[in-house]
């Protein structure tokens, strides 16, 4: 007999108005939006700027309670994980992120495609800093 024991967390808030995940719907591409493609054609080597785009209203306002007991208007602060499969085998040739984080307003990355043809996918992760979290792939055409 198998026995399984795990734990789920659950945040519990008595803010008034509640948290919401961010949510990225599309990205921009070196300049030019993806319009809710999956992905786009990428050339060997060649850096691409990718910049996330949040839904509107996604960066929220809230009330926060200092510790006196006083209140404050915050605005959240979204940060963003980026991951890059490697795209080859020999590591000169794999693709490469400029940096493995960024931050809101300035959210884009430098990637560079790998030096070999193939799929590669993308996959950037999103958090508001209030427990919200959000995510997406986005899948590349190497040629």
């Amino acid at each position: 007999e198998l026995l399984e024991i795990a734990y789920k967390r659950q945040p519990i808030s008595e803010a008034e108005a509640p948290n919401h995940n961010p949510d990225i719907i599309d990205f921009v591409v070196s300049g030019t939006p993806i319009e809710g493609s999956r992905g786009f054609t990428a050339r060997q080597g060649k850096i691409y700027i990718i910049e996330p785009i949040l839904a509107p209203g996604h960066i929220e306002t809230y009330t926060y309670t200092k510790r006196d007991g006083t209140t404050e208007y915050r605005k959240e602060e979204p940060f963003f994980n980026w991951y890059t499969e490697n795209g080859a085998a020999k590591k000169d040739d794999r693709a490469l992120l400029d940096q493995p984080s960024t931050l809101y307003p300035y959210s884009s990355v430098e990637w560079t495609a790998p030096k070999s043809p193939g799929q590669v996918t993308l996959h950037v992760v999103v958090r508001d800093r209030r427990g919200g979290m959000g995510w997406r792939a986005l899948s590349v055409n190497v040629l």
